[in-house]
């Protein structure tokens, strides 16, 4: 694997054999071909837009989402939720971006 594909941003270094689902577009894969990566990218708008036979499953992913959301076994990545929205939580919410450490998402909210 060339040192470049070390440097993308979100790549990493994966173990070989796995399977991997995109939905970022922009990546170059062809490094992770001597890993035998399997790669599947998946675009939210295809079902919309071609309509194929299987277009319930455009409804069943979100459910099951939403099952594993409310079993707990999926968790937000929320971080802090800040507000209201003005000039002072905004100043806030983007220090706390830039500082590096944070992990999860940062909200800003209410009017």
């Amino acid at each position: 694997m060339q040192a470049a594909a070390h440097e993308q941003p979100g790549l990493g270094v994966p173990d070989p054999l796995i399977e991997v689902h995109c939905l970022t577009e922009g990546l170059d894969i062809l490094p992770l071909k001597d890993k035998s990566i399997t790669f599947h990218w998946e675009f939210m708008f295809t079902r919309p837009l071609l309509q194929p036979p299987d277009m319930i499953a455009q409804h069943d992913a979100p459910e099951r989402i939403a099952q594993l959301v409310d079993g707990g076994s999926l968790r937000t990545t929320l971080a802090a939720q800040l507000g209201p929205i003005d000039a002072d939580t905004l100043r806030r919410a983007h220090a706390m971006v830039e500082d590096g450490h944070m992990t999860g998402k940062v909200v800003v909210a209410g009017f």
